[in-house]
């Protein structure tokens, strides 16, 4: 037994001492496998993480800083457009309305032996009123004069009319004009609506009054404008009965009477 023991010793014993005294021995593959693998893992690392740079350089040749630009704010130097206020175009002022035709009582005639023939509307006088749109209070006389223009109207009703609008009862109304110089007749109309208008119409801005350069200084049918003196005659028949009025009126404005066709107002 002690034989044996000291057999293996010699055996051991050696191969120790060689051991010791060889420090670059080789290792075991259980050694080697190890560290192997330990400096396998870190190469690895080291080329995915030299791979990871490559390619992060590749896809951003910027590199870090591109990436602090694009996490910088996004600032737009463009100019923002706004829509400009049109600037509205100028217009004219309106020009003023055209005057309110004024209904203004001239002469109050009473009727020559039938004084409760007419009535006029809107009022009690038991008469006959001339009426002359376009006239102002201080262009009215008595006689009426027309300076340089001329129309009237009326607007009545009979005084046995049903009712009291204008025209009740009133078959028509006769303007007659007859130059006192001469004694003739030289405007005539007959109107049968209301309201009854110098040169027809019926309405107020109808009965406007005509200037006598707008008649060309002559009456509708054709006789001279002249000036002077004349008489205007109102016949008005109503359904009952009929009655005259006679207006005096003045011409001026209009045209000279020629020398040789008479004297009289206005004329040689």
């Amino acid at each position: 037994m002690i034989a044996k023991r000291t057999w293996i010793l010699l055996i051991v014993l050696p191969i120790a001492v060689l051991l010791v005294a060889c420090p670059n021995r080789r290792l075991s593959s259980n050694q080697i496998a190890p560290e192997v693998a330990e400096e396998n893992t870190g190469l690895a690392a080291t080329t995915a993480d030299a791979d990871s740079g490559t390619d992060s350089e590749a896809d951003n040749p910027i590199g870090e800083e591109a990436t602090q630009i694009e996490k910088a704010p996004q600032t737009s130097t463009a100019t923002k457009l706004t829509a400009a206020t049109p600037t509205p175009i100028p217009t004219a002022p309106p020009g003023p309305p055209p005057p309110t035709p004024t209904q203004i009582i001239v002469v109050q005639l009473p009727v020559p032996g039938a004084p409760n023939l007419v009535r006029n509307t809107g009022s009690d006088f038991v008469g006959l009123n001339i009426l002359l749109p376009g006239f102002a209070p201080h262009e009215t006389t008595n006689p009426m004069i027309f300076q340089d223009r001329i129309g009237m109207s009326l607007s009545i009703y009979a005084i046995n009319a049903p009712s009291q609008v204008a025209g009740a009862g009133i078959r028509q109304v006769i303007f007659t004009i007859t130059d006192l110089k001469t004694d003739e007749i030289v405007y005539e109309r007959v109107e049968r609506s209301s309201l009854y208008c110098l040169f027809g119409g019926n309405t107020m801005q109808e009965c406007w009054p005509r200037t006598f350069a707008q008649l060309n200084y002559q009456w509708p049918n054709g006789m001279p404008i002249y000036n002077g003196e004349y008489d205007v005659e109102l016949y008005i028949e109503t359904d009952d009965d009929s009655g005259t009025w006679n207006l005096p009126i003045i011409i001026q404005g209009a045209q000279e009477r020629p020398r040789g066709a008479g004297g009289g107002y206005g004329g040689a």
